[in-house]
């Protein structure tokens, strides 16, 4: 039987159930077992082959590390940097779950009093890019038609778009203005979490009469885009075209400012940015994840784990089937096993010198045990008056 124990990435040979199915038991007329001598604790074959199945498991351990060692290695130069990574790894997941509390606390508490609905960004800002495209045309070709540089003419129509948007984005307060009087409460109707919110449940305040003046200054703003083209195209084109294109700045300024109403809520800014919050965090947290030193150092450390311990199993099993052998071994040339020793030299051998074994063996008549599973056995005369059953010579004779 040859056996190995080098570590490798094969599954293992071994099978001893085949080896069992592969023993034959053979019917006989008469069998004769022969017990151990009563003065022999332990042949030297069995103490030898116990030694050898010891020496398998460290053997196979000290394999099992060698071929682990490359990996251990790279396990322990990405080691620190793994550490870091990780600490970074737990810092971002408080980050992450303190935005994500954020967000959940905002939408419960306040998504009954959000009034835009959803996927409404997308229409906002389209109705931005008309409302400019239109008033840039209305301003541009006025102005090349009075006589202006094409360059000059788009420049000073696009700022002329610009003011009439950002006039626009004055009716912001006026619609929180509206929506906060509606939310308004006394500050002991609030529940625990609304506190939490307090401004938004205030009502309305002094600052609303500052409103009022930014309502006047958006009115302005519209009227002298209106006049401005009026005039240009009253000077080009007559006054049909002038009036024409003027209230079509006008309409244009309203339009910006209806645009700005009907998408301003600030229940739903507030959730929304405590989402993007939220999402902005969580994405960190992903890129984190993937850093290339954590995943080489822990695939190291698995593979490293891995060998050793498929090399301590092959130790185990090589250690079983030496043991397996020896006893094979002894069952098969039970009449050459060879000299043993003592019950006394077996538990104490140490203490008992190379003499005191010599005397003992030959003061003993040996008698090894055979078991004889074909045929009947009766021993050769020959054997019986001139030799001991282990084949070595009588000492006495």
């Amino acid at each position: 039987m040859t056996l190995g124990n080098k570590t490798t990435t094969h599954g293992i040979d071994l099978d001893p159930i085949d080896e069992l199915l592969e023993a034959q038991l053979r019917d006989i007329d008469a069998a004769r077992a022969i017990p151990r001598p009563e003065g022999i604790g332990k042949f030297y074959l069995e103490e030898a082959v116990e030694k050898k199945a010891e020496e398998q498991p460290p053997l196979a351990a000290a394999r099992g590390e060698a071929d682990a060692r490359p990996w251990r290695l790279k396990a322990a130069e990405f080691e620190y940097r793994t550490a870091v990574t990780t600490s970074y790894v737990d810092g971002q997941r408080e980050i992450v779950a303190n935005a994500r509390e954020r967000f959940e606390l905002a939408a419960h508490t306040l998504g009954v009093y959000t009034r835009r609905a959803s996927g409404e960004k997308v229409p906002y800002y389209l109705r931005w890019a008309l409302i400019l495209g239109g008033d840039v045309a209305g301003v541009a070709g006025a102005a090349i038609l009075l006589g202006e540089t094409v360059a000059l003419g788009v420049l000073q129509a696009v700022a002329s778009g610009t003011a009439a948007i950002t006039g626009g984005l004055l009716a912001q307060e006026v619609r929180d203005s509206r929506l906060a009087r509606k939310r308004e409460k006394l500050p002991r109707d609030l529940s625990d979490d609304e506190r939490r919110f307090a401004h938004l449940f205030r009502g309305g305040d002094g600052g609303e009469r500052i409103v009022k003046w930014i309502v006047a200054a958006a009115t302005l703003i519209g009227l002298l885009i209106a006049i401005s083209i009026f005039a240009l195209r009253y000077t080009t084109e007559g006054s049909t075209a002038a009036w024409a294109f003027g209230l079509l700045a006008a309409a244009i300024a309203l339009a910006s400012w209806a645009n700005v109403y009907h998408y301003t809520d600030e229940a739903t800014d507030l959730i929304e940015a405590r989402r993007a919050d939220y999402v902005r965090e969580l994405k960190r947290l992903k890129r984190l994840l993937k850093a290339r030193e954590v995943s080489e150092h822990d695939a190291a450390l698995a593979m490293a784990t891995s060998i050793e311990m498929e090399a301590a199993s092959r130790g185990l099993a090589t250690q079983r089937a030496v043991e397996a052998t020896g006893a094979q071994l002894l069952n098969e040339h039970a009449d050459v096993a060879g000299h043993g020793w003592t019950h006394d030299s077996s538990r104490d051998r140490h203490d008992v010198s190379r003499k005191d074994h010599r005397d003992t063996e030959r003061q003993l008549q040996v008698q090894l045990p055979r078991i004889d599973l074909s045929v009947a056995y009766d021993p050769p005369a020959e054997l019986v008056a001139g030799a001991v059953e282990n084949g070595h010579p009588d000492p006495a004779a």
